[in-house]
């Protein structure tokens, strides 16, 4: 895997991540 599909690979997952996170704050507070 090329680095630039590794750091593509990373922002995505970061996105996901704080899309999930803001739902979860969202629906619980």
């Amino acid at each position: 895997m090329s680095r630039a599909a590794f750091l593509a690979q990373v922002q995505i997952s970061m996105k996901i991540w704080k899309i999930y996170s803001f739902c979860y704050v969202k629906c619980c507070y």
